[in-house]
């Protein structure tokens, strides 16, 4: 059945009212879906759940996979580079308690096509640790206000609990949250970056989806971004942020094997080790034997390499 994405009319029944829509908006094929009887019904009477931009974005991925059905004459498994130009419609999803949280929160994000922009495993990583730390704040943290934030590029979980630095639970050897955060780090962190700091009487608890190094210095002020020169010359005059618990230091794409050689000089002088601070590399375009080599001149520091990303 042919449904509109938003409200063709304001009557009372309506669902997704555009205000000040003109008629020719309201009337154009882009603010049509078509849908089963069944789901056609689920949307016409839920427009919280099934908001404009995730309808959106729900035809323009249908649009894609028919496009190209039509050219290759075969269905086609969308993986995230061919999703680069689209973003997550964004949604703010409130935790009333920890009642039925397992559905509300992976409904949310599978509404919002995560699997479909990030890839199933990524999307399922993330929604385990979503699930982990909401039912933390409530059971440890004494939240009271939970909301689960999905936008362009991340996805963060927000609390008025008691302030915790949800990294610690990556090295508890229980399970739950621990497990979850140690999954996201160990196989998926070259695609998503956890962090987690206290804004004003809030825990927020993010996970960024990364495409290429320039991502990073967007979303978290403890980036720093080196030259070859520096590199070269063994010190650098970027500023470590205070509080950061763990800093990510880009290296210039191409790092060449003599580059690594003038790492342990830079890493002891701009970023020594100091208790509670992680130091990640951030690289791209690495070959096999220069992430070798950086594993044995600096075998304490962490890397992500972004691969071939732009």
């Amino acid at each position: 059945m042919a449904c509109h994405i938003a409200a063709a009319s304001s009557g009372g029944s309506a669902r997704r009212v555009l205000p000040g829509a003109t008629p020719q908006r309201l009337s154009d094929i882009t603010n049509g879906i078509w849908m089963c009887f069944r789901h056609g019904k689920l949307i016409d009477a839920d427009e919280e759940t099934f908001t404009i931009p995730i309808l959106e974005t729900w035809r323009e991925i249908a649009e894609l996979k028919a496009k190209l059905r039509h050219e290759l004459g075969r269905e086609v498994s969308l993986d995230p580079a061919r999703m680069e130009d689209f973003r997550l419609p964004d949604a703010q999803i409130p935790i009333p308690g920890l009642a039925g949280e397992n559905a509300l929160i992976g409904d949310a994000l599978r509404y919002s096509c995560l699997a479909d922009i990030w890839g199933k495993d990524v999307a399922d990583a993330v929604r385990d640790s979503c699930i982990e730390l909401i039912r933390n704040a409530f059971a440890h943290g004494a939240a009271r206000v939970v909301r689960l934030l999905i936008s362009a590029s991340s996805v963060t979980i927000e609390d008025d609990g008691s302030a915790f630095n949800s990294n610690q639970l990556r090295h508890s050897p229980t399970g739950g949250g621990g497990a979850s955060l140690k999954i996201i780090a160990e196989q998926f962190r070259s695609t998503v970056i956890f962090s987690c700091k206290r804004v004003g009487a809030s825990n927020h608890n993010t996970f960024t989806f990364i495409r290429k190094a320039e991502d990073l210095s967007q979303f978290s002020p403890c980036t720093v971004s080196l030259t070859f020169e520096e590199v070269h010359a063994g010190r650098t005059s970027a500023q470590v942020v205070e509080g950061c618990d763990v800093t990510y230091v880009v290296l210039p794409p191409y790092f060449a094997l003599s580059d690594v050689l003038k790492l342990p000089q830079l890493i002891a002088t701009a970023f020594p080790k100091r208790e509670g601070r992680e130091v990640v590399l951030v690289t791209t375009r690495l070959s096999a034997g220069a992430i070798q080599l950086i594993g044995q001149y600096v075998p304490h520091i962490e890397i992500i390499n972004l691969g071939d990303a732009a």
